[in-house]
């Protein structure tokens, strides 16, 4: 009889796989601008566009002339 060392095995093996972020994950992607990937399969979840969102636009006051 051989002796088992016991590696646990994955939940992954039991349970189907379903893509999902939690609203802290969208909300950092969203803010850097980046793809939302999965973090077990590495599928695309939500894509961002190209263009960036300018962090600081310029100030136009009238009083400022």
């Amino acid at each position: 009889m051989s002796k088992h060392i016991g590696f646990p095995l994955p939940t992954e093996m039991f349970h189907p796989h379903q893509c999902f972020a939690l609203p802290k994950e969208e909300a950092i992607c969203e803010l850097l601008q980046i793809n939302l990937k999965c973090h077990s399969c590495g599928k695309l979840m939500k894509r961002y566009p190209k263009e960036k969102k300018p962090i600081n636009p310029p100030v136009h006051r009238s009083w400022m002339k």
